[in-house]
């Protein structure tokens, strides 16, 4: 198979991360300081998916520069009983025009897992409140492929998940995506750094545009 990358020549293209913390859940840096490090990269948007509690405001953006609205969302679950876990990504599309979105600074409480049901339960209401969702590091959290395809109404799923890889060598999922594929699903793939802090970014590379 031939590694390319296809972009469409004529059309804008913007690079940006949709899955990066602060110190508002577990990450090491302030709001600021994460908005500042993808700026000076030359970023165009990011959007802070901060562990159960909602990012939404316009007050970081600029001409150049703009925040999306999200949070990442975590199932509780006995890993020793089940072997995985799941991290849902909400993030906002006001495209959707729901009558009701999530809050900025809204904290949400992580549901027990008694199904795969809870799972999907999840994604309704995260997109009942107007987000795409987006089923974040499946290798790293242990999904299996046939949850993902019993599973409705995710946009996409992450791919590549740069933190996974560099520190415990599962960040990549294309096997999931390429399985829900060949059954007929259709959903998008993203790449995303879930950096945390420490020296993480400063050096990320370049590796996501999207047009």
């Amino acid at each position: 198979m031939r590694d390319a990358v296809l972009l469409d020549a004529v059309c804008q293209k913007y690079k940006g991360n949709i899955h990066a913390h602060s110190f508002r859940s577990d990450g090491e840096y302030t709001v600021e300081q994460m908005i500042e490090a993808y700026r000076s990269k030359g970023y165009d948007f990011m959007c802070l998916s901060d562990h159960e509690i909602y990012f939404h405001s316009d007050a970081y953006d600029t001409e150049t520069f703009i925040m999306l609205d999200g949070y990442e969302m975590a199932c509780e679950m006995e890993r020793n009983t089940t072997g995985q876990q799941y991290h849902l990504h909400g993030l906002l599309d006001r495209s959707l025009l729901a009558e009701k979105t999530f809050q900025h600074d809204e904290e949400h409480a992580k549901p027990d897992y008694e199904s795969l049901d809870t799972i999907q339960q999840l994604i309704d209401e995260m997109r009942s409140k107007g987000n795409l969702v987006i089923m974040n590091h499946p290798e790293w959290s242990k999904n299996r492929e046939e949850d993902l395809h019993k599973l409705e109404g995710y946009t996409a799923i992450e791919i590549y998940n740069h933190q996974s890889e560099i520190q415990e060598a599962v960040g990549y999922g294309v096997s999931y995506w390429e399985y829900v594929l060949k059954r007929g699903k259709q959903v998008n793939a993203i790449a995303a750094d879930d950096a945390h802090g420490g020296r993480l970014i400063w050096w990320y590379p370049n590796f996501m545009e999207v047009g």
